[in-house]
């Protein structure tokens, strides 16, 4: 057996404070006693006598009242969410599960580095409401109850009631949410999805395989088969066909693109591999 890698970290943080009681990494909007020292700023500038910085007036030349600027810092809770509907489980040029289990490592372990709690929720295709979860946690293993979680529940079926109740299983308190799906949903279930987490700072990865265009041939037989209902379909592919398929692949992801921006947000294609740093740079665009 191989010796098992450490996860790269990816830096996170959202783009404006989190509201929070409890101190931490990150940065906050409460002025209170929960906060590091940030500089010291003439009085007029932040005029607030509590925090007036008696030894660094008196060393002024100019007999300046100076005030001591303190930065909140919070945790934030950081929730994975993953899509475990019959189609996250296609292999072509990779595995998505394979994708999938880098990146929840990956960001449990940068999760644990800022110190922040850190859970798991698998939205399952079955037709069901129930959502297998790891509760916010810091405990120290966490990334393995994560991984045997994964274990536990294979992609299977297309139902997609699991992931409409994503937003009452996640509650109302602002947390961090990464969202790994391929997103073959409904245009309609999309839009309800996020407008029910309008109220987080929503990462949604999109997991692709780049076999899944321009690896199909123009012309022969293709035994395809529907991972969500299990069916084969023995078809004969021709350039007219895969033309079309390929057409309404695309128009899909750019109604997904206008429906994600109309709520603010935006996709990360992950494709065929998860790539942390390319995570870490389409964070820090968006902070």
């Amino acid at each position: 057996m191989s010796p098992r890698t450490t996860p790269a970290l990816v830096a996170y943080r959202p783009p404006h404070g989190l509201t929070g009681l409890r101190i931490g990494a990150h940065a906050g909007r409460r002025q209170d006693g929960q906060a590091y020292f940030r500089d010291l700023v003439p009085f007029e500038r932040d005029p607030d006598g509590r925090r007036i910085d008696l030894r660094a007036s008196a060393r002024d030349p100019l007999g300046r009242l100076f005030v001591r600027r303190l930065e909140p810092r919070n945790i934030i809770t950081v929730n994975i969410v993953v899509d475990m509907s019959g189609s996250m489980g296609f292999e072509g040029n990779a595995s998505r599960q394979a994708i999938v289990r880098d990146a929840v490592q990956c960001l449990i372990a940068s999760a644990r580095a800022y110190r922040d709690p850190v859970g798991l929720t698998l939205c399952d295709g079955r037709k069901s409401a129930a959502t297998p979860s790891l509760r916010a946690t810091l405990r120290r293993t966490v990334s393995a109850e994560a991984e045997a979680l994964l274990a536990a529940v294979p992609p299977t079926g297309g139902d997609v009631v699991s992931l409409e109740a994503l937003p009452s299983h996640i509650g109302n308190r602002p947390r961090l949410i990464f969202l790994l799906s391929d997103f073959l949903l409904p245009d309609e279930v999309l839009d309800r999805l996020l407008q029910g987490l309008s109220r987080h700072y929503l990462v949604a990865l999109r997991i692709e395989d780049g076999s899944e265009s321009g690896a199909m041939p123009r012309w022969g037989l293709v035994d395809l088969a529907d991972l969500e209902t299990g069916k084969r379909r023995l078809m004969f592919l021709r350039p007219a066909l895969r033309r079309r398929w390929e057409q309404a692949m695309g128009e899909l992801r750019l109604r997904q693109q206008r429906l994600f921006a109309s709520h603010g947000r935006d996709l990360l294609r992950v494709v065929d591999r998860f790539d942390a740093e390319a995570l870490a740079r389409h964070l820090r665009s968006r902070a």
